[in-house]
């Protein structure tokens, strides 16, 4: 299993970890690593981006993928991959924009939540806020 970095510290976007396999996948490499702070295509989310790097050697990483439960990174190696020690990068641009997108998402499904909540049930709402004797906020539906 592949140790989620992102998932202690979402902002991580310069991190070493130890390449452990590579696999194929739909005819290119892909990189395992024992941890990582690489988000993987997923629910929507778009995956991560940025660069492996070893001694002799380079990954730039242009997709993320689960394979057989793991996190791999998708990309071009330039040189010859090993085993071993590795220091890996995700740009931050990307990365925010990711955040800025999701954030969207997630605040437009609220926002949807509660129309259909005020349409299917109007009076709902305000029993909920009587019941616990505070207004509902939006990040609480």
């Amino acid at each position: 299993m592949t140790e989620r970095l992102y998932a202690s510290d979402p902002y991580l976007l310069e991190f070493d970890a130890a390449v452990v396999g590579r696999r194929e996948h739909e005819g290119r490499p892909a990189v395992l690593l024992d941890r990582t702070a690489f988000y993987a295509e997923s629910g929507g989310q778009v995956s991560d981006r940025g660069t492996i790097e070893g001694a002799g050697w380079r990954v730039t990483v242009d997709d993320v993928k689960k394979i057989d439960g793991r996190i791999a990174a998708i990309g071009t190696i330039e040189g010859e991959l090993k085993f071993g020690n590795a220091t890996a990068r995700v740009p931050g641009s990307r990365r925010r924009d990711t955040e800025r997108r999701r954030g969207h998402a997630v605040d437009a499904a609220r926002a949807a939540i509660a129309e259909d909540a005020q349409r299917l049930a109007p009076g709902l709402q305000r029993e909920i806020e009587q019941a616990n004797g505070h207004a509902i906020r939006g990040e609480e539906l």
